[in-house]
């Protein structure tokens, strides 16, 4: 197995990290909710409390201060595309090193301006005032959050190859369905002893998408019911909004990390559980039995804040929990789409390219 585009031949194996040192690109997630945000924002000035006729001149500063986001959120994207290929190896090469390159403080600092530049350049239509208020600022902020976005995103090439590079050096196979595949238990099964197709109770990111459209609809609705009679507001949202869905989002985030745990190392165990036709029970860990501690705790706590809230800030409240539960989840669709993606490989791998009812 090689790495693309880079050569490792003088890298000493011994002095390579287990796992490379980069920035997830579910951060990613962060600015697409803030693009979300700004664009609810702009709206709600609009309709609240700007112009609530269309006039030409508030449809053309509308288009203007659109414009110049866009010409902002490219600009960066344009900058990115031009300095990535230049910085990939030296990215990858210092994510998977122990000893961490030195970032001089000039590099780190023209970084942070790049960003309060940028986001300062989004409040000239404030600075220019016009028809629009208020809402040209969020205007232009959204397509600058949705390029951030896209920037970040753009690290999961990094990850590749920096687990390429791990891999590669370490002797390990290319991936975890690589190695899964060429495992004796796998080499040993026959294509009568395996399902027409997966259970689907094994199918864990279908059962996860269905967790979060439920509390994503429950919470929304819940909100939209009880946020008329919430007066105390924070940036445009009542403060127990905020307040719950920070509490939600990090039960969520908590519990994304604690099934990740859980999972590690398990997927071939769950694949053949789902693909053999004799019926297996998967053992579920309980040895890091805090994790769940903590996740009940939390929820506890919440539930009794709850009960002692009025009923319209209380379906605030409950709404705010549920979406940001929901949201904080959101991660474990990557660990949940390995075992089901590797029963789908097993079943190609013994059955041959278009596995079928034998």
């Amino acid at each position: 197995m090689t790495c693309v585009n880079l050569d490792v031949n003088g890298l000493d194996p011994a002095a390579v990290r287990d796992r490379p040192r980069l920035p997830s690109p579910a951060w990613a997630l962060v600015f697409v909710a803030l693009a979300l945000y700004d664009l609810w924002q702009a709206l709600a000035w609009l309709t609240a409390q700007g112009p609530r006729q269309a006039t030409r001149e508030v449809v053309l500063r509308i288009a203007a201060d659109i414009a110049w986001g866009i010409l902002l959120g490219a600009t960066l994207v344009a900058g990115y595309l031009r300095l990535a290929p230049r910085n990939f190896a030296r990215g990858v090469i210092g994510s998977v090193m122990r000893v961490r390159p030195r970032i001089g403080l000039g590099q780190r600092l023209f970084g942070v301006l790049v960003f309060v530049v940028l986001y300062g350049l989004t409040f000239v239509p404030v600075i220019v005032p016009g028809p629009e208020g208020l809402a040209g600022r969020a205007l232009a902020a959204v397509p600058v959050d949705i390029a951030v976005a896209a920037c970040l995103w753009d690290l999961r090439r990094y990850h590749r190859e920096a687990w390429k590079v791990i891999r590669h050096l370490k002797g390990e196979p290319a991936s975890v369905r690589m190695a899964a595949l060429d495992s004796p238990q796998v080499r040993a099964l026959t294509p009568d002893l395996l399902l027409a197709h997966p259970r689907y109770r094994y199918n864990l990111p279908l059962l996860l998408i269905l967790v979060q459209a439920s509390l994503l609809s429950v919470g929304l609705s819940s909100l939209a019911s009880g946020w008329s009679s919430n007066g105390s507001l924070c940036l445009g949202v009542p403060a127990l909004a905020w307040l719950f869905w920070g509490w939600g989002l990090v039960i969520g985030l908590w519990g994304t990390w604690h099934e990740s745990r859980k999972l590690r190392g398990q997927e071939l165990e769950m694949a053949l559980c789902a693909v053999l036709k004799e019926l297996r029970s998967f053992h579920m860990v309980w040895w890091d039995w805090w994790g769940y501690l903590v996740i009940l705790t939390l929820f506890g706590g919440a539930l009794w804040m709850l009960a002692l809230l009025p009923e319209a800030a209380m379906r605030v409240a409950g709404g705010a929990l549920a979406v940001g539960y929901g949201l904080g989840v959101t991660p474990l669709h990557r660990h949940y789409v390995r075992p089901w993606a590797l029963a789908w490989a097993i079943m190609r791998e013994v059955k041959g390219p278009n596995p079928g009812p034998l």
